[in-house]
């Protein structure tokens, strides 16, 4: 497992959408939400939901 210690620091920098987005997912990954979500019983993305 992945230490879920986090060093987050403030900046007067903009953060895109994108870096939001990627910061997003270290936080999943390292706090071990995403191995939770893998386990679990989601239902399958299909393109057609109705067949």
């Amino acid at each position: 497992m992945v230490s879920p210690i986090f060093e987050l620091e403030y900046s007067d920098e903009k953060v895109t959408a994108w870096g939001g987005m990627r910061l997003m997912k270290e936080v999943l990954e390292r706090s071990g939400v995403s191995q939770q979500l893998r386990g679990l019983p989601l239902p399958v993305p299909r393109s057609k939901p109705w067949v």
